[in-house]
């Protein structure tokens, strides 16, 4: 109701990303337009946040479409965005990687998998955490390293332990 209101723009597009976050997994068209609205809106305003979220937003459809080149576009604009903000970057470093292990670029994704995992473990940031050490382990399952890939598997399971998180 928020986002489609008459009220502050800011207020409007911070909905329009809780919106894009529920939504992109199952409706990419309709998180398209929440993405859309927070860019446009978010020059209107002049509100880095909105531009944050957005090119992450944009970064995240453009992965799932297979557009990876894109994807890594709008994620480093998101990073850009994100030093005029109070919003840590860490996070779209991380969906960064992601778009590096799913391209080959392996030992780049290693390279900010590990820093991201460092950085969350400081943050007590445990759910991304967790992403990223999974993600971690996937690499090395895929290039042969078993030993290092079930010592990451193991640390998954103990911070799923600790977050009691039975997925």
């Amino acid at each position: 109701i928020v986002y489609q209101s008459n009220g502050e723009l800011t207020e409007r597009i911070d909905a329009a990303n809780q919106l894009f976050l529920l939504t992109f997994r199952k409706n990419t068209s309709e998180a398209a337009e929440y993405v859309d609205f927070m860019l446009a809106a978010s020059n209107s305003a002049n509100y880095p946040i909105g531009w944050v979220n957005g090119n992450y937003g944009k970064g995240v459809l453009a992965f799932l479409k297979g557009q990876f080149e894109e994807a890594l576009i709008a994620y480093d604009q998101a990073i850009f965005d994100a030093q005029k903000t109070d919003i840590d970057p860490m996070k779209i470093w991380s969906a960064k990687a992601s778009v590096y292990l799913v391209t080959g670029r392996l030992d780049t994704a290693i390279t900010l998998y590990q820093k991201a995992i460092v950085h969350f473990d400081s943050t007590n940031n445990y759910r991304e955490g967790l992403r990223a050490t999974n993600n971690l382990a996937v690499i090395y399952s895929r290039s042969d390293r078993y030993q290092r890939a079930l010592e990451m598997y193991q640390q998954c399971y103990e911070i799923a332990q600790t977050l009691e998180d039975s997925i």
